[in-house]
């Protein structure tokens, strides 16, 4: 898992006022890599040229040129599979970086654990939106580019962010040859990636594990989770907040047996403060009552053993969502039960072992789908608001101009706002 900066930029409009998009200012936490994400030293541009579909910004490092050759073709394929099942009205932009992650964080011999992480993506931006009546969440701008606007938006120029491990060998369907018992299809690899980044994920972040992380040792020993605080300054220890940042879109149609995560979130995200610095903020939160009641309750749940949280589709489906006796970053809330490998909504399970040895097309068939989506993921799809075959009506999306306690216009332009988590694909459980 990893831990994810986002910075707030006041983007203008052509025709309208000041809307705040929330960017990713690096691709990953400082003490994973200490790379950029974004690598221009080789950048081909691959894209489907017909119906809006997926383009891929692809830059491959370390590799030789047919490796090279069979992930271009992989991310094509895997862009059209998804395009089957979703009707999109807009072109999604990935950034994608095919390299490994064993070099990048200088690791040497030691990489026994980021060698565990086949691949991770990250929407690239935010805009908080709502649709008519409900709450204001975040909406990934994939999504955003998706539905009908009440105003003409300045986009980010990449919707998501991706990277996947070359240190793995991975299997493609370009080589010709069968599967081995111990490959993953890498097909199967860049799907259940690209899905988190187009809004398979949360903005619910442990605050211990965050703050800690990075040596800003202000939390209690009380764990909790929820949005983190819109912070202005120049560093944590110098950073002033005023209030948390919204859930996700996602996060608002999390349930338990007992809660409603959007319930919960809206008792968490009023909790206020007047611009007081950001670890009084946090000792504040921590004894709120209320807000920081809900926090814990969610953490409660989704640490407290399997089968405890689902997703609520629009068509009344409940997808059951991964969680355990205690808390996994970037894998609990945010994927299927593992349980899940054998049916048609197999590709959002949280690690590849149940599946290694099986080509993609293989397990589409033995699951007896109608695609790389199964009926319960491609709810949640079209319940967060993408067009898809079953549900093709398009949906209006309001954007905020004024949010997190300031007018847009008077937000500055690098200042770090907000966490949100990368979700990886493990080999194994760690």
């Amino acid at each position: 898992m990893l831990s994810l900066i986002f910075t707030a930029l006041v983007a203008s409009t052509p025709t309208g006022p000041s809307i705040t998009r929330i960017d990713k200012s690096g691709a990953y936490s400082n003490d994973v890599t200490y790379t950029t994400f974004y690598d221009r030293r080789i950048t081909q541009k691959v894209e489907k040229d017909s119906q809006p579909s997926f383009q891929f910004r692809f830059s491959c490092d370390g590799v030789d040129a047919t490796k090279c050759q069979y992930v271009q073709n992989s991310f094509i394929s895997a862009g059209n599979r998804i395009a089957q099942q979703l009707k999109l009205k807009s072109n999604i932009l990935v950034q994608v970086q095919f390299h490994s992650f064993c070099q990048a964080m200088n690791q040497g011999s030691n990489c026994d654990e980021v060698n565990n992480i086949i691949g991770r993506a990250t929407p690239a931006a935010y805009f908080p939106g709502r649709t008519s009546g409900s709450d204001w969440y975040y909406y990934p701008q994939a999504l955003v580019k998706q539905m009908n606007l009440n105003q003409n938006l300045n986009f980010a120029a990449v919707d998501i962010f991706a990277e996947f491990n070359s240190d793995f060998d991975f299997y493609f369907k370009d080589q010709g040859i069968p599967i081995k018992t111990n490959q993953s299809d890498f097909e199967f690899v860049i799907c259940h990636e690209m899905t988190h980044g187009l809004g398979f994920e949360s903005n619910l972040a442990q605050y211990s594990s965050y703050y800690d992380g990075n040596g800003f040792h202000v939390t209690s020993n009380n764990d909790y989770i929820a949005p983190l605080p819109f912070a202005q300054g120049n560093s944590l220890s110098s950073a002033t907040a005023s209030s948390l940042a919204p859930l996700s879109i996602w996060d608002s149609f999390v349930q338990s047996a007992n809660a409603s995560f959007a319930d919960l979130g809206r008792k968490i995200t009023s909790f206020k403060q007047n611009n007081v610095p950001l670890s009084q903020f946090i000792t504040n939160f921590e004894t709120s009552g209320d807000p920081y009641n809900a926090a814990h309750q969610i953490m409660q749940v989704i640490s407290s053993g399997p089968n405890e949280i689902f997703f609520q589709t629009s068509n009344n489906q409940s997808v059951q969502l991964f969680s355990m006796s205690g808390y996994r970053p970037g894998s609990t809330l945010v994927h299927v039960n593992e349980s899940m490998s054998s049916t048609a909504d197999f590709l959002m399970i949280p690690v590849m072992r149940p599946l290694l040895g099986q080509a993609l097309d293989s397990i589409i068939a033995k699951a007896n789908s109608k695609g790389i989506y199964g009926p319960g993921i491609l709810g949640v799809m079209s319940t967060i608001g993408y067009p898809t075959t079953d549900s093709p009506q398009v949906g209006n999306l309001e954007i905020a101009t004024n949010f997190g306690g300031y007018a847009s216009s008077s937000l500055p332009k690098s200042v770090s706002l907000n966490l949100l988590l990368a979700v990886a694909l493990c080999l194994i459980n760690q």
